[in-house]
């Protein structure tokens, strides 16, 4: 696995378990497992507060 990382992004977030032992936010990161290859890749960073409303599912999704 190659991991790029940043330690002024922090985040309480579980999607990167696997590198927990990082001591900052994977900004990307590639892997191979069998035969297949992942690549992800942070587009943009914005250090800025987002409002709960951004987060509201409507009820009509189940």
């Amino acid at each position: 696995m190659i991991v790029w990382y940043t330690d002024k992004v922090n985040s309480k977030g579980s999607w990167y378990f696997q590198m927990s032992e990082i001591k900052g936010f994977p900004l990307e990161f590639s892997m191979r497992t069998g035969e297949m290859s992942v690549r992800m890749s942070a587009k943009e960073v914005r250090l800025e507060e987002i409002k709960d409303a951004e987060f509201k599912v409507s009820p009509s999704i189940k």
